[in-house]
This record gives C-alpha cells, structure tokens and sequence, in this order.
C-alpha cells in the first residue's frame, strides 16, 4: 500500500523488539505507521516514553484489530502536535480494512472507546436484527454485514464454511463479521462487542464490553478485558 502511494517502506534488519520502535521512528523519521492495537500499546509502554523521543515526523497511525483504549490515543495526540490517529475496522474476509475513524485533536478526550467510523468507498455495509433484517434506527443494535468488491470469494476447500459466512441481501452479497454495532448521530459504526461476548444471569442479558468500557475509564486503569 506505501508502495502504491509513492511512498517508501523502512526495512528492518535490526530485531523487532517494542522498546526499540520508538527510538526507530525518530532516526528514520518516519511518518506513517499501521499496527494491531495491541502492538501500539506494547512499544508505546509507559506514556511517559513518548516525551523521550522526537516523533515530531509522524502524521498519521493506522490502527485497529481490537479494542484501543481512548487513554492511549490521546496519549499520542497530546505528545505529536498535528497526529491523526486512525481507527481501521475490518475482518481478514472483507481484506481488512474496510471502515475507518480519523481521531485528531478535535476529537480526542472521549470517555468510551473511539467509533469504528464510517465505509470506504464501495462497500457495502448493513445492520442487521436477529431476523436477518436491515435496522433502520441507529440507536439500536445489529449485527454488522459488509459486501461489495472488497469480499473474498470464500474458505478455501471448504464451501460449509463459506454458506455459512456469506448471506445474500437484495441481490447483494455480504459477509457476516459476528461484530455488533450501533450508529452514532453522525452515521458512525460503533462497536458494541461480538454477538458471543454477551452473557445472561438470571435472565439478564448483560454485555462485558460495557463493563470493560467503565472500567478504562478509572485513572488507575491502563487496560482491561472481562
């Protein structure tokens, strides 16, 4: 994708320890870069770290795959003046990354975690309720479908397994991420945990996403899973 851009890609010869990804940025001034969630908080460690650096080349770092804690984001924003922190959304099937949230100084300091944002262009992308049918209300909870091209064409050598990820929506294909979400007001998809991650006790049906998302928001919390 750099490649694609015109862009160039450092190389890394040296061994890919996290401690070391921070002074490495800085030497090669580097401006752009995409990881898992977890593996920015693994070299970011101590938020304290990025003042001991001059990360002043970055302008932008795509991340995603899970959760991000809103702690870490704005750790980032406020230590590299002008940095756009981007949120990827997208499983391996619809080619990874098929949603985004572009989080800057503007829109930093949120209390619950970041939208997964809004669909690139040409995909294709539902809500739907337990009965296979397209929510409407962007208040209420669905399970996230996407289509269009971005799809692959199936599990290789297992076609059980791909009739059963793959549904058809007026003619349309879409692939089911098992990811449940909402819309916020400005047409942004939020995560609201997987369709297995909810619980019941006593007959309540109780979502530990939420209870994770409370938790962050404590000082003496770093990360949290429940």
């Amino acid at each position: 994708m750099p490649l694609s851009c015109g862009a160039y890609v450092l190389v890394n010869t040296d061994m890919l320890i996290p401690w070391f990804i921070l002074p490495k940025i800085q030497e090669a001034a580097l401006t752009h870069v995409i990881c898992a969630s977890s593996i920015l908080a693994l070299f970011t460690g101590d938020y304290g770290n990025l003042s001991k650096y001059d990360l002043t080349s970055l302008r932008a770092i795509g991340f995603g795959g899970e959760l991000t804690e809103p702690k870490l984001v704005n750790a980032w924003l406020e230590a590299v003046p002008g940095l756009r922190m981007v949120n990827c959304y997208g499983p391996t099937e619809a080619n990874s990354a098929s949603l985004s949230y572009v989080i800057d100084a503007t829109t930093q300091r949120r209390a619950g975690y970041y939208p997964i944002g809004k669909p690139h262009k040409d995909v294709l992308t539902l809500l739907l309720d337990e009965d296979n049918k397209p929510i409407v209300s962007d208040d209420e909870v669905g399970e996230l479908v996407v289509g269009g091209p971005v799809l692959m064409h199936g599990y290789w050598n297992n076609p059980i397994a791909t009739e059963r990820a793959f549904l058809q929506i007026d003619g349309k294909r879409f692939y089911r991420t098992g990811d449940l979400c909402s819309k916020d007001r400005d047409g942004n998809f939020v995560f609201q945990g997987r369709k297995d991650s909810e619980i019941k006790i006593a007959g309540r049906r109780i979502n530990l996403l939420e209870i994770s998302e409370r938790l962050s928001t404590l000082d003496m919390i770093t990360n949290s899973h429940v």
